[in-house]
């Protein structure tokens, strides 16, 4: 039987794949690949200084309570009078995940480990679950620090993490020091990583690729410690709570250790059942060192009161949604006093795109450099990258049939919003992204050893092929962005009219997709340079690539500053959860009794961070106390983790 390529093992089962200088003999000029990776460091360092900002310094604090100072009581203080919300997407952030973050930190500087939380809803679980990641090793800074303070430096922790595993994940598959940093750039400043800020989410999602680090050494190696170093990883995700990224995650790592591991395997049956059992015990070994917050979790949310999370195949992200993809605020922005809000169906923190304009550039020379690609990466791995991107690509904005045999697998689908797998899909464009770059630097010595063989017909032909195959790419991206744009456009019209009054969205739309415009054609005429002077060995096509290759972090880099300054809250520190008289008289006559609250007037779940007993609350309450509650008929209710409509 003649195997496919890919499918084809290496000569020697001990070692599945070929060195890099084997596998592929070529390799960035000497100075460029000096200089670049300091160029994409200082990049991500700008990225992270900048993008966090004062909270940092200690100026500000990295929480969205300058929307909570909006509310009742701390409206009614005069010194918050002028305190104005420049985000109201991150209100479950400070009315639900830091103040059961404050109240556990508290806890645990007392020298008690607060399992339960008795003041919010009628009581609820705390630290016996996973649900606020007390237990993530990215919250360790709410307990060694000031809690105003801790938020910017869990930020700060998101990104290294998040860079780091996509760099070691990266340089496992044989890409370049620069571009592997490069890959980890776009992936923390990707649309999931930056738009659930302040959730559990993103401590969660920030393991993904160290996730696909463990399995490549598994895959690699076949030894115990890495079993060891994907149980560590996995683990970090289930202290991290929100499962639904663990189950994304799991599930396309699953794939992906079975399609390396037969690429590289086909045939040897001990090497392959080697690397599954390891692979196994690394996930066994996850679960067993999360069970004391895993098993509580299972019990409860069996019980918990939990509504109107069932999918269809309709419930998808819609097509205009993929303009973010390049252009973050095209389709309006979360300041509620500026100019556009946000007016898609589904809110911003569910729909949001982003990659970047250079990276798309990037990861669509990926896909166009296939042979290269192929031979570049281990055995399969650039042909899992490019269908799996673009089945989860169907799957979140397409649905339909594929969507639907998706939601009938157990859980992951069936109850959990698919547009929530961005985090997944973020990991994998990225991934993309820093082999198409890392396939431009190599291009200079490619071209000199296709050199001999220019004149050779089959040589002749498969440049014909790879011609016509870059074509149909690029092609096929610039029609389907085309079409995706015309879609925008429709939806922003229609906004436009109901809403009266010219056309401000539509408007807004063409400005910002312009801007992106700007700097793919910026990215285009980098990666060009990089492509046509690679053969060059004069000193001015050296310089032209050098240049060309820096830009390219800088506009990744700055595109992502672009989106995540007006994203990322920076409040006054005298916002975080200050004592008002109403808070005072509370704590002084409460006693055994409990308040009801509302959203604007002493928001649910708030008072956690104040130890006042409270009736309702912004978390997962029993199944009994919930009907309960809700059986009241006004808005006093735990309410379920909140639907597409919200943010949550």
């Amino acid at each position: 039987m003649v195997l496919p390529r890919a499918l084809t093992p290496p000569a020697d089962p001990d070692t599945p794949d070929p060195a890099p200088q084997q596998a592929v003999r070529t390799s960035p000029p000497r100075r460029l690949d000096r200089i670049l990776p300091v160029v994409v460091l200082l990049a991500i360092a700008g990225f992270a200084m900048i993008g966090i900002g004062s909270p940092l310094f200690g100026q500000s604090t990295f929480a969205s309570t300058n929307e909570m100072a909006g509310t009742s009581p701390y409206s009614e203080v005069p010194e918050f009078a002028d305190v104005r919300a420049t985000n109201n997407y991150l209100d479950d952030t400070w009315d639900s995940a830091l103040p059961n973050t404050i109240l556990f930190a508290d806890q645990l500087r007392e020298g008690n480990i607060a399992a339960w939380n008795p003041y919010t809803a009628g009581g609820v679980p705390l630290g016996s679950t996973p649900n606020y990641a007390l237990a993530s090793p990215l919250t360790v800074p709410f307990y060694v620090l000031p809690l105003w303070y801790a938020p910017g430096i869990v930020k700060l922790l998101e990104i290294i993490v998040a860079v780091g595993g996509m760099y070691l994940f990266l340089r496992r598959l044989r890409i370049g020091t620069a571009p592997a940093l490069l890959g980890g750039l776009v992936y923390a400043s990707s649309a999931f990583m930056v738009v659930w800020t302040g959730w559990p989410q993103t401590r969660v999602a920030a393991f993904i690729p160290a996730i696909f680090w463990a399995v490549e050494l598994i895959v690699q190696n076949r030894r115990l410690r890495d079993a060891a170093v994907l149980a560590l990883a996995l683990a970090a995700m289930i202290f991290g709570g929100f499962p639904a990224v663990t189950g994304y995650t799991v599930a396309t790592g699953g794939l992906y250790l079975l399609v390396r591991l037969l690429a590289t395997y086909w045939g040897q049956w001990r090497q392959l059942l080697s690397g599954l059992g390891l692979a196994v015990g690394g996930v066994v070994g996850a679960v067993l060192l999360t069970a004391i917050q895993l098993v509580p979790w299972v019990v409860f949310m069996n019980s918990a009161y939990v509504v109107g999370r069932g999918q269809t195949p309709g419930d998808h992200l819609d097509l205009p949604s993929l303009v973010t993809m390049i252009s973050p605020w095209a389709l309006g922005t979360v300041n509620p006093y500026g100019d556009i809000y946000w007016y898609l169906p589904d809110n911003l923190a569910e729909s949001m795109s982003y990659i970047g304009a250079a990276s798309l550039v990037l990861v669509v020379s990926a896909v166009a450099m296939a042979r290269r690609g192929r031979a570049a990466l281990p055995q399969a791995a650039w042909l899992f990258l490019v269908i799996s991107t673009a089945v989860w690509l169907v799957l979140i904005y397409g649905g339909g049939f594929p969507l639907k045999v998706a939601q009938s697998l157990p859980f992951l689908f069936s109850d959990n919003f698919v547009g929530r797998s961005r985090c997944i899909l973020g990991f994998l464009l990225a991934a993309l992204a820093a082999v198409g770059l890392d396939l431009l630097l190599r291009r200079r010595a490619a071209a000199r050893e296709d050199g001999p063989d220019a004149a050779d017909a089959a040589a002749r032909r498969r440049r014909r092929w790879g011609l016509a195959w870059v074509a149909l790419v690029w092609g096929s991206v610039a029609a389907a962005g085309l079409f995706v744009f015309q879609d925008a456009r429709r939806q922003a019209y229609l906004v436009d009219k109901l809403s009266g009054g010219g056309s401000p969205r539509l408007d807004k739309l063409t400005n910002e997709f312009g801007l992106a415009g700007l700097i793919v054609l910026m990215a285009l005429a980098c990666a060009a340079a990089l492509w046509w002077q690679g053969g060059r060995e004069d000193g001015r096509g050296g310089r032209l690539r050098l240049v060309a290759a820096a830009v390219l972090p800088v506009l990744v880099a700055g595109q992502a500053l672009y989106f995540v300054v007006p994203y990322w809250p920076r409040s006054p520190k005298s916002t975080f959860y200050p004592v008002t008289d109403v808070h005072t008289f509370l704590g002084t006559h409460e006693g055994t009794d409990r308040f009801a609250s509302l959203h604007g007037s002493m928001t649910r779940s708030v008072e956690s961070a104040y130890e006042l007993r409270a009736a309702t609350g912004h978390t997962f309450a029993s199944r009994e106390y919930g009907e309960l509650i809700r059986s009241t008929g006004g808005r006093e209710r735990p309410p379920p983790r909140p639907s597409r409509s919200r943010a949550g």
